[in-house]
């Protein structure tokens, strides 16, 4: 029996009519036209109960009528011989390789006789499993930079004897017909992913059938009258219900549907009548304009002042206000030690005094871009002259003008001022923050209580804010303790 009869025998005793009809029409070579196609939705349509007005009968395949398209297989490839090796391994141009046309060809020899040789060449012509990345020359021949590496391969194919030229990597569809088997090619097929390359002959009648399904399917589909979908409010917001809902279909089984519109807790639907009869009653929509005046007129606000309070007594604000202490302090030192540096006796009252720094900024600008261009303030080179009196600098004028550009390039007073300025604005900040008093807050959020059960968290919140600005005000600096900040994390802001 023959791939076809056994495709036969199980399109008639297992698959159902219509896909035994289709089986059919496979293995006569149909062409599957537009009418053969709506034929065939008929008879899917017959089977799954669809409205189909149609008079055709499935009918499924001949097992006595023979089919003139599959017949049986072809002769296999018959190897000849492999001969005029040139340029591969060590194997002599004048030697070959004979096989016999029936029963078992034994070839032995000595090591270095040529079996592995003629082994690589028949393995690269016909493709085998494993093949050598690179069949190595004859090492023994002169050398050539380009060295052709050929054979001749005679074989039988349809009853004809061919010879073929063979080059290391070229194909011949003939000779891959042929299996080649080694250690190596055993280790390809036990130790990595292989594909099912062997098709019996016949199963290619297969070969269409997903496309051929596909327009059956879409030609069903036209006929049979669309189902409009329920349409449910708001169903974006319930990801169960909006996957269930989009796999509603003409497969949707009947029980299962019913199932699931069934109500199943009594308390739930006592909750749904109750909120029908408060809508029709009016007290629904009274309710729902009272949260939405809340929600824009009031809450925002309190939101907004809530935000901003948070942002002054935030979790991290004990760390800012101790690193800013800290800050002033070692600006402070270094102010203090730079300033010891510039001291010395002047023989006039005022040095560095801001009319002072103004005279010598001045005295500055007109050295460097006048008297002394390109020469840095104060130039104490020898003859150098001071530039408000003309008059010659000695040794001790030069070293007061050292100490005086010292002290106007020291920069830790500057630092020590600014880091004196963050300081005080934080700490500004924190008393001029105005929370909002209970007396404001309390009310809203028992009116957001009473309407959803639960004020989210916005009391709690409020409480914490104060805490925080109580103890802020009350526990001024230098320095701001962990151990009174202690204030509860269990209501937080975020909520």
């Amino acid at each position: 029996m023959n791939v076809i009869d056994e495709i036969k025998n199980w399109a008639i005793n297992e698959l159902l009519p219509w896909e035994a009809d289709l089986v059919r029409r496979l293995i006569e070579g149909s062409g599957f036209s537009e009418q053969e196609i709506k034929e065939c939705a008929d008879l899917l349509g017959k089977h799954l109960r669809a409205t189909i007005e149609s008079e055709i009968q499935a009918v499924p395949p001949d097992k006595e009528k023979s089919e003139a398209k599959h017949k049986a297989p072809k002769p296999p490839v018959t190897l000849c011989s492999v001969s005029n090796p040139k340029n591969i391994n060590a194997l002599d141009p004048m030697s070959g390789l004979k096989l016999s046309h029936k029963g078992l060809t034994l070839f032995y020899g000595e090591n270095g006789s040529g079996k592995s040789g003629y082994t690589r060449i028949l393995k690269d012509a016909c493709m085998a499993k494993h093949r050598d990345a690179k069949i190595l020359n004859n090492v023994y021949e002169e050398a050539n930079e380009n060295p052709e590496q050929t054979a001749e391969i005679e074989y039988i194919n349809h009853g004809e004897r061919q010879v073929w030229r063979w080059n290391p990597g070229s194909k011949n569809e003939a000779l891959s017909e042929i299996n080649v088997y080694d250690v190596e090619c055993g280790k390809v097929i036990l130790d990595r992913d292989n594909k099912i390359l062997y098709r019996p002959p016949g199963i290619e009648i297969f070969d269409g059938s997903p496309d051929i399904l596909e327009r059956i399917k879409s030609e069903l589909l036209n006929r049979i009258n669309p189902i409009s979908k329920p349409e449910i409010t708001d169903i974006e917001n319930n990801p169960e219900l909006k996957d269930w809902h989009s796999k509603l279909g003409i497969h949707t089984d009947i029980d299962e549907l019913r199932k699931k519109l069934e109500w199943k807790k009594e308390e739930e639907l006592e909750t749904i009548a109750k909120l029908v009869s408060d809508y029709e009653s009016g007290a629904l929509i009274k309710e729902q304009k009272l949260l939405e005046t809340i929600t824009k007129e009031k809450l925002s606000r309190l939101i907004s002042r809530l935000k901003s309070s948070a942002l002054i007594f935030s979790e991290d604000k004990e760390n800012e206000l101790n690193a800013l202490i800290q800050k002033k302090s070692e600006l402070h030192k270094s102010h203090l030690l730079a300033s010891k540096e510039h001291q010395f006796e002047a023989p006039l009252s005022g040095v560095f005094s801001p009319a002072w720094k103004e005279l010598y900024l001045a005295a500055q600008e007109f050295s460097e871009k006048q008297a002394y261009v390109n020469t840095e303030f104060p130039n104490n080179e020898l003859d150098a002259r001071c530039v408000l009196c003309m008059s010659e600098l000695d040794e001790n004028a030069k070293l007061r003008m050292t100490k005086f550009s010292s002290f106007m390039k020291d920069k830790t007073k500057e630092l020590y001022d600014n880091a004196c300025k963050e300081y005080d604005n934080a700490v500004k900040a924190i008393n001029d923050e105005k929370i909002v008093e209970e007396d404001i807050y309390a009310p809203l959020c028992q009116d957001i209580k009473a309407l959803i059960k639960n004020d989210l968290g916005l009391r709690d919140a409020f409480h914490l804010i104060e805490r925080r600005s109580n103890f802020f005000k009350q526990n001024e600096p230098p320095r701001v303790s962990r151990r009174l900040f202690g204030l509860s994390q269990a209501a937080t802001l975020e909520a």
